[in-house]
Formats: structure tokens, C-alpha cells, sequence
């Protein structure tokens, strides 16, 4: 029943929440990205050089949040995976 769905929901949100942070921990060990906002959900918010971002654009989609600053945000999901993380970070270090 519908107990259920909210279980699901709140897993759900662990999940994307734990994936941001896997996120966050390789992110900040690469040269150049800062975190703008503490990290406290599914959301990273930071800054990059904008040769960075606009590479990380040909491959993956994701919102400027500042782009005067080139500061963007990140979104991880219920559907993003350990192996996305991986991939996202290997592009980006290239």
C-alpha cells in the first residue's frame, strides 16, 4: 500500500544523497574545483574553470546555477549509480 511508496521514497533519497557525497569526495581531490555550498543533500553547488564545464557539457547535462562565477549544480537521483560517479570523474580529469 501506500506505507510503502514512502519507504521507497525515503531510500530513494538516501540513495541520491549518498552518491552526492561519493561525488563530493572525488571532486574535491581535482585541482580547480571549489564548493561554493556546503553539501548537505543530493545537490553540489561549485566552480570549475569554464573549459572544464563546457567539456563536462558535450557529455553530460547540468544547470549553471552562477555563470558569471561559471558555478554549476550537480544533481544525483535515485537512478545514479556508483559507475556514473566513476565515469563522470574519469571524463573530467582527462
Amino acid at each position: 500500500g501506500m506505507g510503502n511508496m514512502k519507504t521507497r521514497k525515503f531510500s530513494n533519497a538516501m540513495h541520491a544523497n549518498a552518491m552526492a557525497k561519493r561525488l563530493y569526495e572525488a571532486l574535491k581531490q581535482i585541482p580547480g574545483v571549489r564548493f561554493t555550498q556546503k553539501v548537505e543533500s543530493n545537490q553540489l553547488f561549485l566552480t570549475m574553470p569554464r573549459a572544464e564545464i563546457d567539456r563536462m557539457l558535450q557529455s553530460y547535462f547540468f544547470y549553471f546555477w552562477n555563470e558569471e562565477a561559471d558555478e554549476i549544480r550537480l544533481v544525483t537521483s535515485f537512478d545514479t549509480t556508483e559507475e556514473d560517479i566513476d565515469t563522470f570523474i574519469r571524463i573530467l580529469k582527462k
